[in-house]
């Protein structure tokens, strides 16, 4: 028996003076409970506390509280061996509180996976839902209605307790909260990478619904990339995801790539084009916008920032911007867009791509330009958009380079290879690895060289 005086059931006896002493036992049992206190348990149970707390329960459904059962407040803090003699004594494994919140929830919240192995053993619901109820008065309930113990284990990242739940309770990973949501959106929401590879690992034979979160319009592949998780964002395009899947505003995967602010983003946007399947390149947004237009024009005007920081507002979860001080104009992504089938004409603030390549560079980085060579045949030489422009020296020498070139027929091997692009076309351009064909002849058709 245990000598400390907090689980003495006798000491609560006297300190009510007799008055309600089931109610006494019952909470002395679920502080027992809650510190581990294997010995105390035993002895209120012999004493005659309910192994379900149904004393302590409802005096504080009485005084308007929530509760926790015995069992409840035993695996939420790991203590297993305590969770297996109130079951031995009869607790409900799917006992629940006023929200309708199970011990399994709890185990599984709290990443104790033996506790959830012995709930699930003891006959636990591995697909339990919280209640949508919400006392008077009270804004926020603890969980979100229609909660599981999956949607648990992914918020807090427990992906041992994930695995357990499917693999021997048979959780349904595709199971939705109140708003739509299963463990997949929960995880990939928060950026939690080994809850998610965990659950496309399990999921292979029942296919889990990549569907978008009804909160935020956004689809896992969404999330992930908007969390820079290169991985989880490869694991789920060789899932099967769709990756030009939009948002309700027009948003791709590689719309949310392309503003990355983390130092990951390159490789994302690399990653969505080389593994999507039937990737486009060319989606536009509701504004119109292409991935392009957010990595090749130069420009300080207040509607470009505009435009990006909406969709930053739309890829933040609080609503904010990720960083004040993009667009970034980066030559290199632009001619990897293009290599894969972003399509060159495309203008913004009345300034085509071409235009600008042409007439108002004020370096001699010619790489977009060249790039866009090896991508056409020929294209009609635009107008500059500045004729008082003083860089015309060397205007003139890009303008009779591009006369000098298109009054020529180009090369057979250049005519090649547009033809090869044209029969792959645009969504199919990243299987070019996959021709029987040097790697030498593999980069010419990809325009890098």
């Amino acid at each position: 028996m245990s000598k400390k005086k907090l689980h003495n059931p006798m000491n609560f006896f006297q300190d009510n003076r007799g008055v309600n002493q089931q109610r006494a036992l019952d909470t002395a049992l679920v502080n027992s409970c809650l510190a581990g206190d294997d010995d105390a348990a035993i002895d209120l149970l012999q004493k005659g506390a309910s192994p379900e707390g149904e004393a302590y329960a409802m005096t504080q459904i009485a005084s308007g509280e929530n509760f926790k059962r015995p069992l409840m407040a035993a695996v939420m803090n790991g203590h297993k061996k305590i969770a297996q003699i109130l079951l031995e004594n009869g607790a409900d494994p799917c006992g629940v509180n006023r929200y309708h919140v199970q011990a399994l929830h709890l185990a599984a919240h709290f990443g104790h996976r033996d506790c959830v192995t012995l709930l699930l053993d003891a006959g636990a619901n591995a697909n339990a839902e919280t209640s949508d109820f919400n006392k008077p008065g009270v804004y926020k309930k603890p969980f979100r209605g229609g909660t599981t113990p999956l949607h648990m284990a992914a918020k807090l990242n427990r992906s041992g307790c994930i695995e357990e739940l499917v693999q021997r309770g048979n959780a349904d990973l595709s199971q939705k909260d109140i708003i739509g949501m299963n463990c997949l959106n929960t995880a990939c929401q928060l950026g939690h990478e080994e809850s998610i590879l965990t659950i496309l690992r399990i999921s292979q034979e029942k296919k889990i619904a990549a569907r978008s979160s009804m909160g935020t319009g956004n689809s896992p592949l969404h999330d992930c990339v908007r969390c820079g998780l290169v991985v989880a964002t490869k694991a789920l395009l060789d899932y099967g995801v769709d990756v030009n899947q939009t948002t309700p505003t027009g948003y791709t995967p590689l719309h949310f790539a392309m503003i990355q602010t983390s130092a990951i983003g390159p490789e994302l946007i690399k990653t969505l084009v080389l593994h999507g399947r039937d990737v486009d390149v060319n989606v536009p947004n509701r504004a119109g916008l292409r991935p392009l237009h957010l990595v090749a024009f130069k420009t300080d005007g207040g509607e470009h920032f505009h435009h990006i920081h909406t969709i930053e507002y739309h890829m933040s979860r609080d609503h904010i911007t990720l960083d004040p001080g993009r667009p970034r104009h980066d030559p290199e992504l632009t001619c990897f867009l293009i290599q894969y089938g972003a399509d060159f004409n495309i203008e913004y603030h009345g300034v085509s791509l071409l235009q600008q390549e042409i007439y108002t560079k004020e370096d001699d980085d010619d790489v977009i330009l060249e790039t866009i060579l090896r991508a056409t045949n020929s294209f009609e030489i635009p107008s500059n958009p500045n004729p008082r422009d003083s860089q015309m020296t060397r205007v003139s020498e890009k303008l009779s380079m591009l006369q000098t070139l298109f009054c020529n027929p180009r090369s057979l091997q250049h005519l090649c290879r547009l033809h090869i692009r044209r029969l792959l076309k645009t969504p199919c351009l990243n299987r070019a690895q996959e021709l029987a064909l040097p790697d030498s002849l593999k980069d010419y058709v990809l325009l890098k060289c």
